[in-house]
């Protein structure tokens, strides 16, 4: 029952629902000491592309930034939609033996984003300006020298200075919402030089807090149930790690 009335229709209206909000979410660090660095590009089924680097200036101490957006399509029967935004954050990591790395980078991101529906009866029309503070925390097991999996989830709160529906200023504020994703990452022996590229594929969810809104004739409802809609998504990244060139001696 509980499967039939909440679960699935979740899980489907995740799978055919576009909304204005789309996770920014960088691969996990691999960095393992002073003077690391890790470099990845990202793409996603929606054209999404982002990109972002991190680098240790100190044992245990992250630094990053990172950025991407989605642009809009010159014309769409149903649907549009684009967005950009960058973020920076501060973190730390701890090699957990020579198999397992933990880590956790806070920090604060902004952006902005447009979504409209040319066929819409609402009138939808969207156009949002927010600041997200965020929180992560990330685990990764090497099962291999080739191959690592794990796991990472994010906390953050879209906070919109601006969230406005055909030029009108709407109602929506300030949403929670949380990301957790899981990845494996897989190419040469990351020991050495030849393992300076990895390619990683994830998929993650994110979802809203507090009560879900639903769709109904009232047209001041799509607001705040666009802006707590769901999301999977899929994406293929690039990693590069130039200090191996350099550095190939493994530190693991």
């Amino acid at each position: 029952m509980l499967l039939v009335r909440f679960i699935l229709p979740l899980f489907l209206s995740v799978l055919t629902s576009c909304t204005i909000y789309t996770p920014l979410q960088p691969p996990a660090p691999a960095i393992r000491a002073k003077g690391d660095l890790d470099a990845s590009v990202g793409l996603r089924l929606s054209t999404h592309v982002e990109g972002s680097a991190t680098y240790s200036p100190l044992n245990h101490v992250l630094v990053r930034l990172a950025g991407g957006g989605t642009p809009l399509p010159p014309a769409g029967p149903t649907v549009q939609f684009a967005m950009a935004q960058v973020e920076g954050s501060l973190g730390t990591y701890w090699p957990l033996g020579p198999r397992w790395m933990a880590g956790g980078l806070a920090g604060l991101g902004i952006g902005r984003s447009r979504l409209r529906y040319p066929q819409s009866i609402y009138g939808e029309n969207y156009r949002a300006r927010f600041r997200r503070p965020y929180g992560e925390v990330y685990l990764q097991w090497y099962a291999s020298p080739y191959v690592a999996v794990g796991t990472t989830y994010r906390l953050t709160q879209a906070r919109y200075s601006s969230f406005t529906n055909a030029g009108v200023p709407t109602a929506v504020r300030n949403v929670v919402r949380s990301e957790p994703l899981l990845f494996v990452r897989t190419g040469p022996d990351r020991n050495t030089a030849s393992g300076a590229i990895q390619g990683q594929l994830s998929i993650g969810l994110s979802t809203a807090h507090g009560p879900r809104q639903h769709r109904t004739g009232d047209i001041t409802a799509p607001p705040m149930y666009q802006a707590k809609l769901s999301t999977i998504y899929t994406t293929l990244c690039l990693i590069v790690r130039p200090h191996l060139l350099w550095q190939p001696k493994s530190r693991l």
